[in-house]
C-alpha cells in the first residue's frame, strides 16, 4: 500500500482531471461508502485515467475490454472519468446485491463485492467460503488494500454537507455522524431506464409517456429520512434553548446585551420554524412510504371484485419488492412471524408452504398465481390447458431468435469426449460445452458477445456478464439464459441453457452438453424454479 503522502499526492492530482468530483457523484447515486471509488481508482492506476493491465484495462477504473464491448464501444478507450465512475461503481452495487442474495451477512458484502471487481464474483464467493476472500485476486490481498487506502482517502474528503428541504425556500444543512464521518442521508434514487439496481424495488412510471430519467421510491429510506428529520426537529428545539442559557452566562455592557438578546431571540424563532417544518416533512414522508409499501391488491379492493392482475412467479432465491409484499401478507395473515427483508429463504418458504397446506393447494413452496389468488383473497384462477402439439411460440424480439436458434440443433450429438462444433467455433478445445452453446447461438442471432465476439466458456462468466449489463434477475422470460445445478439443485451453478417456456413450476430450456436419447448432445429438458439460480435476460 502507499504511502500516506503518496496517496494525498494521488488525491491531489485527481481533482485535475475531475475525479474527485466524479467519484463523489458515483457514491451518491449508488449509496456506497464515501471514498471507496477513489481507493479503487488507486488500486487500480494510482487515480490516473490510462490504458493498462496487459492491454485490456481501460480507464481509470481498467475496464476490461473483453467483458463490457457495449460500455467501451459506446464512451471510448480510455472512457471519460466521470462515465467510468459510474459505471465502475454500478459494478460494486451489483456485487453488493448479488452478495446479499447468496446470504453473505452484511458486514462482510462490502468486502466480498470489492474482490469481485478485481476476481469476478465467483471467484471472490468462493474465496470468501473457504475464508481468505480474497486468495483469488491479484495479490491475494485486492479488498483489504482498496480499504484500507479508503480508511486513509476519508481523512483528505473535505466534510460532506448533506442538505433537507423542509418548505419552500427552507433547507437544514448538516454533517450527519457516522463510520469516518461519511453517512449520508437516505432517500429516494433516480435511475436510467435500464431500472434501478436497487434490490428489485418497483418504480413509479407512467408506461404511455416517453420514456426518459426513471424515479425509483423506496420506502424504506423514506422511513429512514423521516427518522433523521424528527431528530433533526428536536435537536433544533434543544440547540435554540441551548443558545439562549449560554449567553445568559456572559456578562455584557446593558445595551449590549440588549441587542444580543434580541438577535438570539431572532435566531431561536428561526430555528423553531425550521424544526416544526422538519417534524412535518417527516410525518408526510412516513404517510408517503405507507401508501407505497400497501401491497398490491391487499386493500381498496374488495375480494372477488377486481381481476387479479398476473404476478411473478416466486421462489426460494428470489429477492426484491415483490418477496415483500410475499412476507407482508403472510405475517399479516398468521403465517408469519418473518422479517419483511426482501430475501426469499427457506424460513419464507416454509411459511408459503403453510399456508398452501391450509389453503389446500400443492404444498411446493412456489408461489404461483393460485397461491397469490389465496394470498389476496380472490378467486383462485383455473388451470391454463394447452393444445398438445409442438411447444408454444416463444413470441417476439431476440429472445425469440435465441429459442428458434437453439430448437433448430435439438438432436445434435457430441462425438467423442466432449467433442463438438460449438467449442471448435469458439476456437476452444473439447471440453463441457453448455456455456458454448449459448455463445454459439447468442453469436448466430446477431448479437456476439465475450472476447472476439466468441462468447464465455463458463457459466461464472456468462453470470458476470448479465450482471455487468444489469440483466441478472430471480424471475424467467423465454429466452433468458437460465443458471441452476444439474446435479443438485441449489444455490451453484454449472449448468446454462435457454429458457423456452415456463409452465407450472417448472423451467423449460433447450442446452448443450446435456444428456437425452441419442447420448450428450442438445436437448430440451426442465428444471424446477426452485432449483434456478438465476436467469440472464436477453436483449430487448
Amino acid at each position: 500500500m502507499p504511502t500516506q503522502a503518496q496517496l494525498r499526492s494521488e488525491y491531489e492530482n485527481a481533482a485535475a482531471i475531475g475525479l474527485r468530483r466524479a467519484c463523489q457523484e458515483a457514491e451518491e447515486r449508488y449509496d456506497l461508502p464515501r471514498g471507496l471509488m477513489l481507493a479503487i481508482a488507486s488500486r487500480e492506476t494510482n487515480m490516473r485515467n490510462i490504458n493498462g493491465d496487459g492491454g485490456h484495462g481501460r480507464g481509470v477504473f481498467q475496464i476490461d475490454d473483453r467483458y463490457h464491448q457495449d460500455f467501451l464501444r459506446k464512451h471510448g478507450s480510455p472512457p471519460p472519468v466521470d462515465a467510468s465512475a459510474m459505471y465502475a461503481a454500478s459494478l460494486i452495487a451489483s456485487n453488493m446485491k448479488y452478495a446479499k442474495e447468496q446470504g453473505v451477512p452484511e458486514k462482510d458484502r462490502l468486502r466480498v463485492a470489492v474482490a469481485g471487481y478485481n476476481a469476478g464474483m465467483g471467484g471472490a464467493l468462493a474465496g470468501y467460503r473457504s475464508g481468505a476472500v480474497d486468495s483469488r485476486t491479484t495479490g491475494d490481498n485486492y479488498s483489504s488494500d482498496v480499504l484500507a487506502r479508503r480508511k486513509a482517502i476519508v481523512s483528505f474528503l473535505p466534510t460532506a454537507m448533506v442538505g433537507i428541504t423542509v418548505g419552500a425556500g427552507v433547507a437544514i444543512g448538516f454533517d450527519p455522524p457516522g463510520e469516518d464521518g461519511d453517512r449520508k442521508l437516505p432517500g429516494p434514487v433516480s435511475d436510467d431506464e435500464k431500472g434501478a439496481k436497487n434490490g428489485g424495488r418497483g418504480r413509479l412510471v407512467n408506461e404511455g409517456a416517453k420514456r426518459g430519467p426513471m424515479i425509483v421510491l423506496d420506502p424504506d429510506k423514506m422511513r429512514s429520512a423521516a427518522s433523521l428529520l424528527a431528530r433533526t426537529s428536536n435537536e433544533l428545539d434543544r440547540d435554540a434553548q441551548l443558545i439562549k442559557t449560554q449567553a445568559s452566562k456572559v456578562t455584557l455592557p446593558p445595551q449590549v446585551r440588549t441587542n444580543v438578546l434580541a438577535e438570539i431571540a431572532a435566531i431561536q424563532y428561526r430555528m423553531r420554524a425550521l424544526g416544526n417544518g422538519a417534524e412535518d416533512q417527516a410525518e408526510d414522508l412516513r404517510k408517503r412510504a405507507n401508501r407505497i409499501d400497501e401491497p398490491a391488491g391487499a386493500s381498496r379492493r374488495s375480494a372477488g371484485k377486481a381481476k387479479l392482475a398476473r404476478k411473478p412467479v416466486l421462489a426460494r432465491g428470489a429477492t426484491g419488492a415483490t418477496v415483500k409484499t410475499l412476507q407482508r401478507l403472510l405475517n399479516r395473515l398468521g403465517f408469519g412471524p418473518l422479517a419483511v427483508d426482501g430475501i426469499f429463504g427457506p424460513l419464507t418458504q416454509a411459511a408459503v408452504q403453510r399456508f398452501q397446506r391450509a389453503k389446500k393447494l400443492d404444498s411446493d413452496g412456489v408461489v404461483g398465481q393460485k397461491t397469490w389468488a389465496a394470498l389476496l383473497g380472490q378467486p383462485v384462477p383455473k388451470p391454463v390447458t394447452r393444445p398438445s402439439g409442438d411447444a408454444p411460440a416463444a413470441g417476439k424480439g431476440f429472445g425469440a431468435s435465441l429459442v428458434k436458434i437453439a430448437r433448430g440443433q435439438r438432436g445434435y450429438d457430441e462425438y467423442g469426449n466432449n467433442g463438438n462444433k460449438f467449442s471448435a467455433w469458439a476456437n476452444r478445445p473439447a471440453e463441457p460445452w453448455c456455456a458454448d452453446f449459448v455463445s454459439w447461438t447468442y453469436a448466430q442471432a446477431g448479437k456476439p458477445v465475450g472476447p472476439n465476439g466468441k462468447g464465455y466458456a463458463a457459466v461464472s462468466q456468462w453470470i458476470d456478464y448479465f450482471k455487468a449489463r444489469g440483466d441478472w434477475h430471480t424471475a424467467p422470460r423465454i429466452g433468458a439464459a437460465v443458471m441452476f445445478d444439474w446435479k443438485n439443485g441449489g444455490v451453484t451453478s454449472d449448468h446454462i441453457g435457454i429458457v423456452t417456456r415456463i409452465e407450472g413450476h417448472s423451467v423449460y430450456y433447450i442446452s448443450g452438453n446435456t444428456s437425452g436419447s441419442g447420448g450428450t448432445g442438445v436437448y430440451e429438458k426442465s428444471v424446477p424454479l426452485a432449483n434456478v439460480t438465476g436467469y440472464g435476460w436477453p436483449p430487448q
